[in-house]
């Protein structure tokens, strides 16, 4: 996407990584030790969908300089499952023509030329509706675009602030994620984009 669109027209960027168990993580809830400051992380991670931290933001911007420039954030959240992660990435673009706002065919031919061309082996690309053990052991890249769930919306932004909420639900938790006040003449595109990241089935 920084090839494509440039660093200069993505606003924000956010990442929500759903990750499976990890042997840091309890198999019953135990007493944190004293001082600790995320508690989470001594709850068992067998029946708990468990929110944490990630490094992925500071890491990224060792590898993209250019993210530095790039209002970026990101959180992890682990489920009880025993391999595989699902990385939910949200790009806030300005569009450099505002009648010509990116849409979601234009996006899956980025990823699509991308992973048959210069990223082949390390991207692939997928039209099919995946569930995680779909790409376990997966061989031909570490990660797998979903291009099913593409999705980009339109807005018109002035003044911008990226606001963030989570919000717990008895049957099936989501990350809400908000973008801000709708003031402006330029078109701002809000495209998100679904991963999974495949991990080698002598892991499990």
């Amino acid at each position: 996407m920084l090839d494509a669109i440039g660093s200069d027209h993505i606003l924000s960027a956010s990442m929500v990584t759903i990750h499976s168990a990890t042997g840091s993580q309890k198999v019953l809830d135990a007493v944190p030790k004293a001082g600790a400051t995320d508690i989470r992380k001594n709850r068992s991670i067998m029946n708990n969908i468990i929110l944490t931290t990630t490094g992925a933001a500071k890491a990224l911007k060792l590898v993209l300089p250019e993210m530095g420039d790039i209002g970026f954030m990101a959180e992890s959240v682990r489920v009880p499952t025993a391999t595989g992660s699902l990385i939910i990435l949200t790009l806030n673009i300005q569009a450099e023509d505002p009648s010509k706002p990116i849409n979601r065919q234009e996006i899956n031919d980025i990823y699509q030329t991308a992973a048959e061309g210069p990223l082949h082996g390390y991207l692939s690309y997928s039209e099919h509706q995946n569930v995680s053990s779909d790409i376990i052991g997966f061989p031909s890249a570490a990660a797998t675009i979903e291009s099913t769930e593409t999705h980009s919306r339109t807005a018109m932004v002035r003044m911008y602030r990226r606001l963030e909420a989570i919000l717990w639900r008895h049957r099936s938790p989501r990350l809400w994620y908000t973008a801000g006040t709708t003031m402006s003449w330029e078109a701002t595109p809000i495209c998100w984009v679904i991963a999974w990241l495949a991990l080698p089935r002598k892991m499990l």
